[in-house]
C-alpha cells in the first residue's frame, strides 16, 4: 500500500455521478419547458438518459419528493 495515491479521478467521477447528474435534471427540464412549451413531454433522448434517475425517485420515495420540489423551483408554472 505504500507509494499508492488516491484515487482522485474516481473521486471526481463519483461526485459527477452522485450529485451534478441527478441535479441537471432541474436545469435540463427548464430548457425543455421554454423550448417545446409546459405541457409537451421530453424527447425520448432525454426520458431514457434520465431513466436511472427516475428509477432510483420510484424506489425512494424520499428522493422522489425532493427531486419534484427541486425541478418545481426551476420550471415556470403556467399559474399567474
Amino acid at each position: 500500500m505504500e507509494g499508492m495515491k488516491p484515487n482522485y479521478l474516481g473521486a471526481m467521477l463519483a461526485t459527477i455521478l452522485f450529485l451534478v447528474y441527478p441535479l441537471s435534471v432541474g436545469p435540463v427540464a427548464r430548457v425543455c419547458v421554454a423550448l417545446r412549451g409546459q405541457n409537451t413531454p421530453p424527447p425520448p433522448t432525454l426520458i431514457a438518459f434520465y431513466a436511472p434517475v427516475e428509477w432510483v425517485g420510484d424506489h425512494f420515495p424520499a428522493f422522489n419528493n425532493f427531486m419534484v420540489w427541486y425541478v418545481s423551483k426551476w420550471v415556470p408554472t403556467d399559474a399567474s
